[in-house]
C-alpha cells in the first residue's frame, strides 16, 4: 500500500490561482495562503501516521508536534486579531473588514481545545487513565477540520478581495502592517519549536517550486538544522520535508 504524503487528504490551497487588482493584496493573499499549506502538511502529516505510530516514545513525539501546532494556530490567530486585522481596519477604513474571519476563528476553537487537553492528559503521568488512541485522536481531528479548513481558505479570499487597487499610499500601509505583523510573530514565537516546524513543512516541488515558503537564506536554515532542531529533534522526525523544504517519505504508515 501507498503511503500517503502530506498534500493529502485536506487539500492545499492552490497560489497560482490567487488574483486581486493589486499586486500588494496579491503578494499578502500569497504569503498567508502558502503559510496556511506549511500548517496543513503539518496537519496531514499527523493525521496520517497516528494510526501508525504504536511505541510509547514514537506516540509522545506525534502528541508533542500537535501541541506544537496547536500553539502555532493560536499565536497565529491571536497576532492576526490584535495587530494585523485592526491594521487593515485602519488603513483601508473598513474596522470590520476581517470580522467574518474573526467569528471562524470562534467556531473551531472548542475542537482545537479538545485536541490541545487530550494531547497534554496524554502526555501528563498523573493522568493515568488517559492515554494515546489513535481512533480518538483522528476523530477529534475530523471534529473541526473541516470547517478549518474552509476558514484557510476564505481567509486568503479576504486578502485577496481588498480594494486598494491603484491607491499606492494604502497599498505601503498594508505592505508595512503585514511585515510588522509577521516580525511581531517571529519575534513572540519560541524558536526551538516554531523555526524547524515551519521549515519542516515547506516543499520546494510544490507548483513547480513557483510560491516556495518561506523565503529565508539558505544559511538561515542551516542554522536552524544545526542549532534550534536540537531541543525536540525526535519530534521533526514526523515533519513532512527536512529543513531545506525537499520532501521525504512520511515516517510511519502502512507497511510495504
Amino acid at each position: 500500500m501507498a503511503r500517503r504524503w502530506a498534500d493529502e487528504p485536506f487539500a492545499l490551497i492552490p497560489i497560482d490561482s490567487i488574483k486581486s487588482d493589486s499586486p500588494v493584496t496579491l503578494w499578502m493573499a500569497r504569503q498567508m495562503g502558502s503559510s496556511h499549506n506549511n500548517i496543513l502538511r503539518v496537519l496531514n502529516s499527523m493525521y496520517n501516521q497516528a494510526p501508525y505510530v504504536k511505541k510509547e516514545d514514537d506516540q509522545r513525539d506525534l502528541l508533542e508536534l500537535t501541541l506544537f501546532w496547536i500553539d502555532w494556530i493560536d499565536n497565529l490567530h491571536r497576532a492576526e486579531e490584535t495587530i494585523l486585522f485592526p491594521l487593515i481596519g485602519e488603513v483601508t477604513g473598513g474596522p470590520n473588514i476581517m470580522e467574518a474571519n474573526i467569528q471562524q476563528h470562534e467556531a473551531f476553537q472548542p475542537g482545537f481545545d479538545k485536541l490541545q487537553e487530550y494531547a497534554t492528559a496524554c502526555l501528563d503521568p498523573s493522568e493515568s487513565a488517559v492515554s494515546f488512541n489513535a481512533e480518538q485522536y483522528v476523530n477529534l481531528v475530523d471534529a473541526f477540520v473541516y470547517e478549518f479548513r474552509q476558514h484557510l481558505v476564505d481567509e486568503v479570499a479576504s486578502f485577496a478581495a481588498i480594494d486598494v487597487a491603484g491607491d499606492e499610499a494604502t497599498e505601503r500601509a498594508l505592505k508595512k502592517a503585514y511585515v510588522d505583523f509577521d516580525a511581531q510573530m517571529r519575534a513572540e514565537s519560541d524558536k526551538n519549536k516554531m523555526l524547524p516546524m515551519v521549515l519542516g513543512s515547506s516543499d520546494t516541488e510544490f507548483e513547480g517550486g513557483a510560491h516556495f515558503w518561506p523565503e529565508v537564506p539558505a544559511w538561515a536554515r542551516y542554522m536552524v538544522h544545526h542549532y534550534f532542531e536540537r531541543r525536540y529533534r525526535n519530534v521533526w522526525r514526523l515533519l513532512p520535508s527536512d529543513t531545506w523544504g525537499r520532501r521525504r517519505e512520511l515516517a510511519f504508515g502502512p507497511s510495504r
